[in-house]
This record gives C-alpha cells, sequence and structure tokens, in this order.
C-alpha cells in the first residue's frame, strides 16, 4: 500500500517519542536501515493506532489517560511499540493478563498470558505497565487505553477483552503483511492515493496534529472496504475504463455523499441521539443497503 500521509508534514507533528520509538523498531527489524523502510514502519505503526481507536469504539471502550490498579474493572491498550496489553478485572486481587507482542518479519506473535497478574502501578499514558506478580514484568510505554462498558459483569468483562485482543491480533497482522510483504495486498485501489486524497468525505473532519495521520490511516482503510468492488468492477468495464477516475469520483463523492449523509441522520434519528460520522461511515460495509446502492450505481453506469 502506498504512503497515504504527508510524510513532510507528518514528520513536523510526530511526538519526538513516537518518532524514536519507530527508528528503534526498524533497527531491530533486520529490514535495511533507511527512509523508505522508516515510513514502512512509521505507516504500519499508524494503521494499528486506527484499528485499535476503531474497534475499541466499536465495542464501546472509552478512552481514559488512567487505569487505575486499584479499579476491578479491565482495560485494554496499545504501548508505543504497537504491543498489545489486554488486562481483565481484579478478581480476589488478581488479574488475567494478555501481552501480545508483534515480530513485522515473523507470522508468529509472541504472547505471554498470566492468570495471576497483580498491577503495581496506574497504567499511565506515556509509562509502561509494571507488575509485583506474575511472568509479566513490564511493558514498553503506553501509547492508549481503553476502559469497557461499567454495566459489564466480570465474566462479560473478560470474554469482551479477549475478543478484542484477538480482533486487534488478527488486524495487526493482516497490516504488517500487506505493508511489508511484497505482493501480498492484490487490491489494485490501495496504490491509488491520488483518488483517496480527492474523497470529499476526509474535508468534513477537522483534525489537526498528529491525530491527523491516524485519522488518515483510518479512512485510508475504510475507503478501501467501501470503494474497492467499485474500483474493480468499472476497471473490468472495457466500455468504461477511459471514464474510470470521473465515474469513481462522482460516486465517492457526489452520490456516496448523498447516501451516507441520509444513512447517518436517519440512524441518529432513530436512536435520538447522533451517532457521529465516523462510526456512521465504518457501519455501512456490514450494509446490505448500501451494497445494494452501489450495485444500482454500476448497473446504470453500464448500461
Amino acid at each position: 500500500m502506498k504512503s497515504f500521509t504527508n510524510m513532510d508534514e507528518l514528520k513536523k507533528t510526530i511526538p519526538d517519542d513516537v518518532f524514536n520509538q519507530l527508528k528503534g523498531l526498524l533497527k531491530n527489524s533486520k529490514l535495511e536501515e533507511n527512509e523508505h523502510n522508516l515510513y514502512k514502519i512509521i505507516e504500519s505503526w499508524l494503521l494499528k493506532q486506527a484499528l485499535f481507536n476503531k474497534i475499541t469504539e466499536h465495542n464501546d471502550f472509552k478512552k481514559t489517560e488512567r487505569f487505575k490498579k486499584e479499579d476491578y474493572s479491565g482495560c485494554i491498550a496499545i504501548t508505543l511499540s504497537g504491543s498489545i496489553l489486554s488486562i481483565g478485572p481484579k478478581i480476589e486481587n488478581k488479574r488475567k493478563v494478555i501481552y501480545t507482542s508483534i515480530d513485522i518479519r515473523k507470522d508468529v506473535p509472541k504472547i505471554v498470558e498470566e492468570e495471576n497478574a497483580v498491577l503495581s502501578t496506574d497504567i499511565v499514558i506515556g509509562e509502561p505497565a509494571n507488575f509485583s506478580a506474575g511472568r509479566i514484568i513490564t511493558t514498553s510505554e503506553i501509547y492508549s487505553v481503553c476502559l469497557p462498558n461499567e454495566d459489564q459483569i466480570e465474566e462479560a468483562t473478560v470474554n469482551k477483552i479477549i475478543e478484542i485482543n484477538k480482533l486487534l491480533l488478527e488486524n495487526f497482522l493482516q497490516v504488517d503483511n500487506f505493508t511489508f510483504k511484497a505482493n501480498y495486498y492484490d487490491n489494485m485501489l490501495a496504490n491509488k492515493n491520488d483518488l483517496f486524497k480527492q474523497w470529499l468525505i476526509i474535508d468534513w473532519f477537522i483534525i489537526g496534529g498528529f491525530e491527523k495521520h491516524i485519522f488518515k490511516a483510518r479512512a485510508k482503510l475504510l475507503w478501501l472496504e467501501l470503494f474497492s468492488k467499485l474500483y474493480q468492477e468499472i476497471l473490468k468495464n472495457k466500455k468504461l475504463e477511459n471514464d474510470l477516475e470521473d465515474l469513481f469520483i462522482e460516486f465517492t463523492n457526489v452520490r456516496f455523499a448523498w447516501f451516507i449523509d441520509d444513512y447517518k441522520w436517519y440512524e441518529s434519528e432513530k436512536k435520538n441521539f447522533d451517532i457521529g460520522l465516523m462510526k456512521a461511515l465504518e457501519q455501512l460495509p456490514l450494509l446490505k443497503n448500501y451494497w445494494d446502492y452501489l450495485d444500482k450505481y454500476l448497473n446504470e453506469i453500464s448500461k
């Protein structure tokens, strides 16, 4: 997948601790130490952060700056190095913890599970998580941490955290595969960043600083989910190939904009609260009505 973000702009906004950590990952990866591979490491990291945000949000987890060691609930976190830390609720003063680190050069992640872990300090953004009991003693610095829905009972919380941990791991491995393995990701649209940058919906969000780059990673993943079929179907039609980009832009910036605007309004009215644009967008790949709408457009332009 070619770069979805402006690397010159990113270098001006990336925090020093993040940049230094990613340079360290490159050094330990056995990849050749050059700017091209550093950008690959950065893009992989941005995509993982984007997926962490998406998956936790869609499972009703909320971000926090601190998880107190006395808290009886659990949490799930991602470290600066891109490792996943899943901590279950406190039961008889102990917790189930899963710590997953992924080597970009290997297909098998390193997973450490501990049934009797004890937090020795609060989990705080920018600091390692530390334990006083169990095989896991410390982690790399925490970049983001999320808490589950307060209404969930202990057993449900454990199951939900394990489920999210598995989902994150599957997605992180896929990110590394299509970032670092040649020809793994054969979706032709993945390299069309000129089209991605013209997607009108991106301008509906006002996000600045370094978070803008994590947002763009999340938007690129969504863009591929929503429009890969459109691009491939137009490309297959010899009558349409000369108008491919115009037809693609017409759908993504005009027809799709109408559809998402109506969908977000309808769902918000039904639930009596604004569901938010990003959540509405990320629901569409699972919505049959969207794919029917896309098929209708494809039939229309094929006549």
